[in-house]
């Protein structure tokens, strides 16, 4: 069964999904993306996953073998393949969990958040936030960062990611735009109220 899933992470599907919810059966999420956002994801992999009946074990090494794809989808204000500059996106992304309590995790994160700095110019953040949400728990961080684009352009950046704590898995959100450019916060905090998880067991 390993080898089917690893062969479901392929092609990549744009479209406006309007007002349709984006779920993962599998990982027991559900969120609303923002009217008229395009989503894109892995074509296939979402709607395979939701077929069969996944055990602890089954999940971990799927996430283990998808630890290297950059997330399950995205949302984008514009559409990717007709937009040139920086597009206000929200990232979705499943990782793997080991041992770690809510507490733990946190203490994960912050180690992680340690190394951004490291490799991100003018990185800057502030403190890791924890919320609630229908299901359990979640962390939250913002900062912001410099980057430089395509054509060699350095622009200002602001990401906020929350990370939805799942016991031996975690959910990201992970919300990101051009400092100056526009303002999406309301639009991302609207997000967030729609997020529904049933953590699997």
């Amino acid at each position: 069964m390993k080898k089917v899933f690893i062969l479901l992470f392929f092609a990549v599907i744009t479209a406006a999904f309007g007002q349709e919810r984006y779920t993962i059966n599998a990982f027991g999420f559900s969120v609303q993306p923002p009217a008229d956002w395009f989503v894109t994801e892995l074509g296939g992999a979402r709607e395979n996953l939701d077929k069969f009946d996944l055990s602890e074990e089954q999940r971990a090494s799927i996430l283990k073998d998808y630890a290297t794809v950059s997330g399950f989808a995205a949302f984008y204000k514009y559409d990717p393949k007709k937009y040139a500059g920086i597009i206000p996106t929200v990232n979705v992304v499943v990782k793997p969990l080991k041992n770690a309590t809510y507490e733990g995790f946190k203490k994960l994160l912050e180690s992680a958040e340690a190394q951004y700095s490291k490799v991100l110019e003018n990185y800057k953040t502030g403190s890791i936030k924890p919320l609630t949400f229908p299901g359990g728990k979640a962390w939250e961080m913002q900062s912001t960062y410099d980057f430089k684009n395509p054509a060699g352009e350095k622009v200002f950046l602001k990401s906020r990611a929350t990370f939805f704590y799942c016991d031996t898995y975690y959910i990201n959100l992970n919300y990101i735009e051009e400092v100056g450019k526009e303002d999406n916060t309301a639009v991302y905090d609207a997000m967030l109220k729609t997020v529904v998880i049933t953590p699997k067991k």
